[in-house]
């Protein structure tokens, strides 16, 4: 096993411990918000701050896949990797994402991404879970793709929502090199609160 200094293992300790227990000052907010979201005491430290539609001039929220995207990753992801200008991270066959949300709204639900398609399979689809409603199965193009789904706010709950990805099928490379099981590249999940117009 690798060695480990004082300092490295001090500060995974005191990751954990912050996972288990949060900042001592968020209590009890911290505690209410992991009862009612069914995440750690810790969660609500790095989701709370971060949580979509608080402020009434920045009617969106973004989750950049592959940049300081730790806080919402749920299974399902690969290592971050980079396509040029985009940074993505390949999905297994299935994902999931969080997207907290300080009020449920109708909301454009905004997927950039790109299928893998192993040579002779079926096309790419995936279904979308928000966790209270089901989108699909959606065509997933091999070349970059936005998705995007009109939801209602019924789709959608206040705090925490785990979006669940499941593509139709999952293929390795050709070279044999690669041996993950890879669904899609994903750039980002994004919602925004659709015009009352577009209602």
């Amino acid at each position: 096993a690798a060695a480990m200094s004082f300092g490295d293992a001090g500060a995974a300790q005191a990751r954990v411990l912050h996972d288990w227990v949060g900042h001592p000052f968020s209590f009890p907010a911290n505690a209410l918000f992991a009862a009612r979201n069914g995440v750690s005491l810790g969660a609500y430290d790095l989701l709370a701050p971060l949580s979509f539609l608080g402020d009434p001039i920045r009617p969106y929220g973004r989750v950049d896949i592959g940049t300081a995207d730790e806080p919402f990753l749920l299974e399902g992801w690969y290592p971050s990797e980079r396509d040029g200008d985009i940074s993505f991270r390949w999905a297994s066959q299935r994902a999931g994402v969080i997207v907290p949300l300080n009020f449920p709204d109708d909301l454009d639900l905004q997927i950039r991404l790109r299928g893998f398609r192993a040579d002779g399979a079926s096309p790419q689809t995936v279904v979308i879970d928000t966790g209270q409603q089901r989108f699909g199965p959606l065509p997933v193009d091999t070349e970059w793709q936005t998705l995007v789904i009109a939801t209602t706010r019924t789709a959608w709950r206040t705090g925490v929502n785990r979006v669940s990805l499941t593509f139709s099928s999952t293929g390795r490379p050709a070279d044999g090199r690669d041996t993950r099981d890879l669904g899609a590249a994903v750039d980002y999940v994004r919602v925004q609160i659709r015009p009352q117009g577009a209602r």
